[in-house]
């Protein structure tokens, strides 16, 4: 089997819809299975699967984990020569996750890729970063700060200045959409779950350069991805505390203070 398709919906059926309908396209003919997480929704996320995928595999977790854990629950059962972890608030474009497949079948370097993210409207998520230091961190939590110093250590931060349209690697990739080696992950071990919600793709992609793999972007495989409706907005509530607390963990576990 070339792929594992893993989505974890805490509450999301309202895009997971639209996410299962688009995955036979995005396949592009490459052998997959489909894992659906339900993690312990109040919605209609397993009647929608059934409806949309029924050949995905429903798993139903007694508790609300984590980002990193609710996935490891199906990564852990999957077969396939590589593992996606797909957020349900996307919708894979035509061929994007053959792409995906091939590019890591022909870069045996790579542990991890990504696609291009694309908001709604079609314009470009930074989905690719380096990786955070104590003062991108500084610039991006304290937006008082002078804004032309700001603006600086933030494109930096996010690649901006880049066009996105080569391959190439990178330092991490956003967690909408990575695409895993097998064997990479058997080395290098899967999702930190001591990170309750975010900075667990960040610390997946530090430990694949760690243990002497690449992260790259591949452009070609195109996914739109609901990023500002999404978790944007959560940081907005109680959980701009927990992406504190995952960014101090990040740092403290790897022995990090990089200005």
């Amino acid at each position: 089997m070339d792929i594992s398709v893993v989505i974890v919906s805490t509450n999301e059926a309202h895009f997971l819809r639209a996410c299962l309908s688009a995955l036979d396209r995005g396949l592009g003919g490459i052998t997959a299975e489909v894992f659906v997480v339900d993690n312990l929704c109040e919605d209609d996320t397993v009647e929608v699967t059934r409806t949309v995928f029924p050949d995905a595999k429903i798993i139903r977790n007694p508790e609300r984990y984590g980002f990193a854990r609710a996935n490891n629950v199906a990564l852990r059962q999957a077969g396939g020569r590589h593992l996606l972890v797909l957020n349900p608030d996307t919708e894979v474009h035509p061929g994007a996750l053959a792409t995906l497949v091939r590019y890591l079948d022909h870069h045996p370097k790579a542990g991890i890729a990504g696609a291009r993210l694309l908001n709604p409207d079609g314009t470009l998520q930074c989905s690719c970063r380096k990786f955070p230091s104590a003062r991108s961190v500084f610039f991006r939590w304290l937006p008082a700060c002078p804004s032309a110093l700001r603006d600086r250590a933030l494109r930096d931060y996010l690649m901006a200045d880049w066009d996105h349209a080569s391959a190439r690697a990178v330092d991490w990739l956003m967690g909408a959409c990575l695409c895993v080696r097998r064997s990479a992950a058997e080395q290098v071990g899967l999702l930190d779950e001591g990170y309750h919600l975010y900075y667990e793709d960040i610390d997946w992609c530090y430990r694949m350069w760690q243990n002497g793999w690449e992260v790259h972007y591949v452009p070609e495989a195109v996914i739109m991805h609901h990023y500002q409706r999404t978790s944007a907005q959560r940081l907005i509530s109680r959980a701009l505390w927990t992406h504190v607390r995952s960014c101090l963990r990040f740092f403290a576990k790897h022995r990090l203070l990089r200005l």
